[in-house]
């Protein structure tokens, strides 16, 4: 934040340096480098340049109230145009979806330490134009990777980083309906979870 009386002020200048900052990025091609969640740094590897997902988590942590410090979680760039970046602290998952002109974010709030609870904790929301929806939650530390399959046998895979994932939904998918595997940095599956 801006030092100063400015307020409110401060707050749209910061949004909109760091609107042009994702803009620049993007336009630019930023070649990935480590991305920084409360000054530590440790590598990104997915579809969007670490310095986008930098920049939009920069403009998620205003509107966190949180005074633990948060690691990078998995990040997506929607086909509608958000940017939906992950975090995760000891106790708080936090998932922000951000566009140039927008922050949304959501918070778990739990009473307990939220890696005692694999899975169970969630946070979905729907694309603005209906084709589908995007849920991230806690997966564990030991889950490298994610298989979420529908009903029907259709297989999603997930996102997986810092133990939190990332799974996009398509059309009227409903995460609920879905049931998951969970493998380990070997290829295994990890019973039970």
């Amino acid at each position: 934040m801006i030092a100063g009386g400015g307020g409110d002020v401060s707050k749209v200048l910061v949004w909109f340096v760091g609107g042009v900052a994702v803009a620049a990025a993007a336009v630019c091609g930023v070649a990935a480098r480590p991305a920084s969640v409360a000054g530590q740094a440790r590598p990104w590897s997915g579809t969007v340049p670490s310095s986008e997902v930098e920049a939009a988590w920069a403009r998620c942590a205003e509107l966190v109230a949180a005074a633990e410090t948060f690691t990078s979680g998995p990040a997506l760039l929607r086909e509608d145009g958000y940017l939906v970046v992950t975090a995760i602290s000891r106790t708080a998952l936090v998932k922000c979806e951000v566009r140039e002109s927008s922050v949304s974010v959501s918070s778990s709030d739990v009473d307990g330490p939220l890696r005692d609870h694999p899975f169970a904790i969630t946070m979905g929301s729907g694309r603005t134009d209906g084709s589908g929806s995007t849920t991230v939650g806690y997966a564990g530390e030991d889950v490298a990777a994610v298989r979420f399959r529908a009903p029907d046998g259709r297989v999603v895979p997930g996102r997986v980083a810092a133990g939190v994932f990332l799974v996009d939904l398509p059309g009227s998918d409903e995460y609920s309906d879905f049931t998951h595997e969970a493998f380990d940095a070997a290829g295994a599956l990890i019973p039970g979870r």
